[in-house]
């Protein structure tokens, strides 16, 4: 069996397809800032976009409008625009990839998606949490910028989170 480290694969090994439903959606849906992006934050994506072909990683409700394409292993919501897709399986060239905690998950899969995408797009913008915060159930990893295979750039520091950038040009 191919290991894969995607949150949701890891999930659905451990429980009936109902649980899962209700236990994915009621977590990821009924977040609040700061678990989701503020309006603020958003525009922190849309000013440092390039190109006009735009990979969301998940299903972020407030990044969905910045994106030309979403892929999730479970997607949340029925868009013409997101479509089913283990992040590490996407193979079509984007111009710019919008990721919102997803280099949280733990180092491994943080490692896995930036060698990935680093051939795939010529940026990566992602939002990534400097610690555990209330109601986080499946963040272990809280990276520095020196903590990445590829070291980023800053460009946003708050309390509790940072956005990094990566250009691949």
């Amino acid at each position: 069996m191919q290991i894969t480290f995607h949150l949701g694969i890891q999930l659905k090994e451990k429980m009936n397809r109902a649980e899962y439903n209700m236990c994915v959606d009621d977590h990821w849906i009924n977040l609040s800032e700061p678990l989701i992006p503020s309006i603020d934050d958003v525009e922190i994506y849309h000013n440092h976009i390039i190109g006009s072909k735009i990979l969301l990683l998940g299903c972020t409700q407030r990044l969905l409008d910045l994106a030309t394409e979403a892929i999730d292993i479970d997607p949340k919501y029925n868009l013409p625009k997101i479509r089913k897709c283990d992040w590490l399986d996407y193979e079509t060239f984007t111009d710019t990839v919008l990721i919102d905690g997803c280099f949280n998950f733990n180092k491994e899969l943080a490692d896995n998606l930036l060698t990935h995408y680093s051939t795939k797009c010529m940026r990566i913008i992602s939002r990534t949490f400097s610690y555990k915060l209330p109601k986080m159930k499946y963040a272990t990893h809280f990276p520095t910028k020196y903590d990445f295979n590829i070291q980023p750039q800053i460009i946003g520091e708050f309390n509790d989170y940072r956005f990094y950038m990566w250009d691949f040009k």
